[in-house]
C-alpha cells in the first residue's frame, strides 16, 4: 500500500504531474482488475505443514500441491471450519479473482478418533476467551489418572489457541479440534480412549483442568470456573455434493438484473416529447425524493442504431405487464436528431418503431445532460467503470426511488417480478434482492450517494450534483426508521439496552411496519428481563412475517423465561410443522421446554 499521496508530498508542475501519473496507475490497476486479471500476477497459493521437530529440527514443508492448495487464485482468506459437520476442519478460501469461493471438505481426517472443544470465559477472560490455550493430552493405559501436570508434553500433547481473524475479511470458527491418530506402531486401534482437557485463560493467566473425555467426533463446551467438560449435541452431518451452478448466460446481449435491496434516490431526468414540451422525471426536492405515484419503468435506448428496436425484446408484454399493475413505462430516445431544426423527427422514427413492436407507452426524447446522467447512473448501479451496451432500463418506485435497473432485452414476465418487487419491503425484499438463498447479517441502507455525485462531478454534470447535495440531507433524516435501526444495533452490541430500546422505539414510530425493527425491540426486551412485554413485541413480529423461524425460536425461549410454557409449547409445535424435529433452533426449544417443566 502506498503511505502518503505523491500529489501532497511534491513541488508545484512536478507535483502534478507525478501525481496525475500516480491516479492513472491506479485507474489501470482497478480496471485491469475488473476484467478479472489478478493482483498477484498468478503466483500460486502455498500451504506448510509442521513437520513435528522441535527447537533447531523446526521445519516446515510444503504441501500445496499434495492437499490441492495450489491454486493461481488470488488469494485472500483461509478460514477453518467444520461446514459440513463432520468433526474435523474443512477450508474455505477466498479469492480476488474467480472461483471467488472454494470449499474444500477434508476427508483425510475421515475415521479419525479427535474432538472439538469450544471456550465460554467470564469476567476479565472475556465471554468468547480469545487468547486462551486448550491442552489436550491423551491419557495412558497404564496410568488412568496421568495428569497433565505441565502445560506440554512432547509427543502426547496438542495445543490450540483460541484466535480471531483469518485473512482479509474472514473467520474461522470457534471450535477448536484435536484429531489423535492410531499410532502406526498398533495393530489394533485401542478402545475407549481418553483425553484430558486443561485450558490456560487468557488476561489472567490461570490454568484449569476440565478431566477426561472419550475420544469420538464429539463436541465439548469448557466454561471457566466449571471443571467440567460439557458434551454439546452436535448438527447433523451434511452432505457436500458437487451439484451445479444455475445456469448463467453471460453474454453481454442477454443483459443483466439488479434488483436494489434498498431503494436509490436519483437525480432528475430532463425529458420533451414530440409537442416540443419539456418536462422533468423523478429526483429530489426538499420534501424527499420526487415521485409519480405508481411504479415507472424507463428504457433508455438509441432509435438510430441498427436493430435497436429488437434490442429492447418483448415490449408488447412489458407494456401489458405494466397496465395489468397499475404502473407507467417510458421510453428515453437518447439518439441525436440529423439537424436538431428538424425535431422531432427522430424522435417520431423511434415511436414508429416502438408501436410496430406492441409498446404501449410515453415517448420522450432526452435533453440537456440527461444521456450523460443516465450512463453514469447505470455504471454506479453495476459498479462498473462504465455503462455496458444500450439498452438499460430503470425501475423506479412509486415514491420516485430507484428499484432495479436492467440492461439488455426484456422478456416475458420479467416486469411483473419487478412490479411486485417494488413493493416488497422488509426481509422480504433483501431475499428477493439476492439470487441466492439466506439472510442479511447488516441489512443495507440507501446506497452511497457520494460515489454518485463523484462521478457525475467528474463529467461536470453540475445540475444533478447539486440535487444530490440536498438528497443527502432530506433522504436519511435523525428520525428515519433505518437510521434509528443502526444505531439502536450499535447501543445493543455494546450492551446499552435503555438507549437501544429507545432507538427501536423511534424507529417503529417513523415505520411501524419494520419487521427488523420489531425483532430488535423484541429481543433488547428478552434481554432485559421484560418479558412480557417482550412477549408482546415478538407476536408483532410474527404477525408481519409468520414465516420467520427465528422470531418463533426467540419467542419460545421467552415464553419460557416468562413461564408460559403453553405458548412455548405452541410455538415449537409449529416449528416441528415448519422446520422437522431435527432442526437446531427447534431441538434447542425442546430442550429447553423439557428442562422448565422437570424445574416446574
Amino acid at each position: 500500500m502506498v503511505s502518503q499521496t505523491p500529489g501532497h508530498s511534491l513541488q508545484a508542475a512536478e507535483n502534478q504531474a507525478t501525481y496525475q501519473t500516480y491516479l492513472d496507475g491506479w485507474a489501470d490497476l482497478n480496471q485491469r482488475l475488473r476484467r478479472g486479471e489478478p493482483w498477484s500476477g498468478n503466483e500460486r497459493n502455498v500451504a506448510f505443514l509442521n513437520s513435528g521437530g522441535r527447537g533447531e529440527d523446526l521445519d516446515f514443508v510444503d504441501v500445496s500441491a499434495v492437499l490441492g492448495l495450489d491454486d493461481a487464485g488470488d488469494g485472500r482468506s483461509a478460514a477453518r471450519i467444520d461446514i459440513d459437520f463432520d468433526g474435523d476442519d474443512d477450508i474455505v478460501l477466498t479469492a480476488r479473482s474467480e472461483p471467488r469461493v472454494r470449499i474444500l471438505c477434508n476427508r483425510l481426517a475421515d475415521g479419525v478418533p479427535g474432538l472439538s472443544v469450544r471456550l465460554e470465559g467470564t469476567g476479565k477472560s472475556g465471554t468468547e476467551a480469545i487468547g486462551g490455550v486448550v491442552y489436550a493430552t491423551e491419557v495412558q493405559d497404564e496410568d488412568p489418572e496421568d495428569a497433565v501436570a505441565a502445560e506440554f508434553i512432547p509427543g502426547r500433547t496438542q495445543r490450540r489457541t483460541r484466535s480471531v481473524g483469518s485473512g482479509y475479511l474472514a473467520q474461522s470458527s470457534a471450535w477448536l479440534r484435536f484429531a489423535f491418530p492410531i499410532a502406526a506402531e498398533e495393530s489394533t486401534p485401542r478402545r475407549g480412549r481418553r483425553v484430558r482437557l486443561a485450558v490456560r485463560w487468557p488476561r489472567t493467566g490461570q490454568m484449569e483442568e476440565f478431566g477426561t473425555v472419550r475420544l469420538g467426533k464429539k463436541r465439548f463446551l469448557l466454561k471457566q470456573g466449571t471443571g467440567v467438560a460439557r458434551e454439546v449435541n452436535a448438527p447433523d452431518k451434511v452432505r457436500l455434493d458437487g451439484a451445479g451452478l444455475p445456469d448463467f448466460d453471460l453474454e453481454a446481449s442477454a443483459g443483466r438484473r439488479l434488483a436494489l435491496p434498498a431503494p436509490s434516490s436519483i437525480p432528475s431526468l430532463a425529458a420533451r416529447g414530440a409537442s416540443g414540451r419539456a418536462a422533468q422525471l423523478f429526483g429530489i426536492t426538499p420534501d424527499g425524493p420526487r415521485g409519480a405515484g405508481q411504479p415507472v419503468i424507463v428504457l433508455a435506448w438509441d432509435s438510430s442504431e441498427p436493430d435497436a428496436i429488437v434490442g429492447l425484446g418483448a415490449v408488447a408484454a412489458l407494456s401489458k405487464e405494466a397496465k395489468d399493475a397499475g404502473a407507467l413505462v417510458v421510453s428515453i430516445d437518447l439518439a441525436r436528431e440529423a439537424d436538431p431544426a428538424d425535431f422531432p423527427a427522430q424522435l417520431n422514427k423511434g415511436a414508429a418503431l416502438l408501436a410496430s413492436a406492441g409498446f404501449e407507452g410515453d415517448e420522450l426524447s432526452a435533453i440537456a445532460s440527461t444521456a450523460s446522467t443516465l450512463a453514469e447512473l447505470v455504471a454506479w448501479r453495476l459498479d462498473t467503470s462504465e455503462a455496458p451496451p444500450l439498452p438499460w432500463s430503470l425501475i423506479v418506485g412509486a415514491d420516485g426511488r430507484l428499484d432495479a435497473v436492467r440492461t439488455g432485452p426484456w422478456n416475458e414476465g420479467d416486469a411483473a417480478k419487478d412490479f411486485v418487487f417494488c413493493k416488497t419491503l422488509g426481509n422480504a425484499r433483501l431475499l428477493l434482492a439476492s439470487p441466492f438463498g439466506g439472510r442479511w447479517v447488516d441489512p443495507p441502507l440507501e446506497a452511497n450517494l457520494g460515489k454518485l455525485q463523484a462521478r457525475l462531478q467528474k463529467r461536470g454534470l453540475v445540475d444533478a450534483v447539486r440535487e444530490l447535495d440536498l438528497a443527502r440531507l432530506t433522504t436519511a433524516p435523525a428520525t428515519s426508521a433505518e437510521v434509528q435501526v443502526r444505531l439502536g444495533q450499535t447501543y445493543l452490541n455494546s450492551e446499552d439496552y435503555p438507549k437501544a430500546l429507545r432507538c427501536f422505539d423511534t424507529a417503529l414510530e417513523a415505520d411501524p411496519k419494520s419487521i427488523i425493527a420489531h425483532r430488535a425491540r423484541a429481543y433488547t426486551l428478552q434481554v432485559m428481563k421484560r418479558f412480557p412485554e417482550s412477549l408482546e413485541a415478538w407476536a408483532h413480529a410474527i404477525e408481519l412475517e409468520p414465516s420467520d423461524v427465528n422470531s418463533r425460536v426467540n419467542r419460545a425461549f421467552a415464553a419460557i423465561d416468562a413461564g408460559d410454557l403453553e405458548l412455548a409449547q405452541a410455538d415449537l409445535d409449529i416449528l416441528v410443522a415448519a422446520t422437522g424435529a431435527n432442526s437446531q433452533g427447534t431441538q434447542a426449544v425442546a430442550r429447553a421446554l423439557t428442562s422448565a417443566r422437570e424445574k416446574k
